[in-house]
């Protein structure tokens, strides 16, 4: 797990694989620079993508592990969440999604890890998802969109 963690939520991760005698198998890695983050997603079998799909979350924040893992053509199991269910559209054969619990999460574990490694052109169509759905000019195009519709006089806007 890249990233900053606390006690219970290793011990919360850990608790499943320590029952099948696999805690060894997972690496806790606190802050990590991105090349070394990199290096490890690209070992990754599975990577998983959870985040709450509460209102407060969903009024603030968008998730963006999943794409990160789809611009690197990862397997990946993520939670029922509105931008991760538009993300999985893109890539079925990559993404299995889940409900947002510790046993779903292990249930879409094992689906993923049953079904065959992508192909790479899976692999190289979730790649250009990426690129063309979110990447910053993308991106900066929609958001400049939302703006023109919203800035724009109502007068202007009837006349155009």
């Amino acid at each position: 797990l890249i990233g900053a963690s606390s006690p219970a939520e290793r011990d919360a991760v850990l608790r499943p694989f320590a029952e099948r005698g696999l805690e060894e198998r997972v690496l806790f890695t606190d802050f990590t620079p991105l090349e070394t983050m990199l290096r490890h997603v690209r070992r990754a079998d599975i990577c998983l993508a959870p985040y709450p799909a509460d209102n407060r979350m969903l009024a603030t924040a968008t998730p963006t592990k999943l794409v990160e893992y789809l611009a690197m053509g990862r397997r990946i199991v993520a939670n029922l969440h509105p931008d991760h269910c538009v993300a999985a559209q893109s890539a079925p054969a990559l993404v299995t999604l889940c409900a947002f619990s510790e046993d779903a999460f292990a249930e879409a574990l094992e689906q993923s890890a049953a079904t065959p490694e992508p192909d790479i052109q899976a692999q190289a169509d979730a790649t250009q998802w990426v690129r063309d759905q979110r990447s910053y000019d993308r991106l900066s195009d929609l958001v400049r969109a939302v703006y023109a519709r919203t800035i724009t006089p109502r007068r202007a806007r009837a006349t155009t």
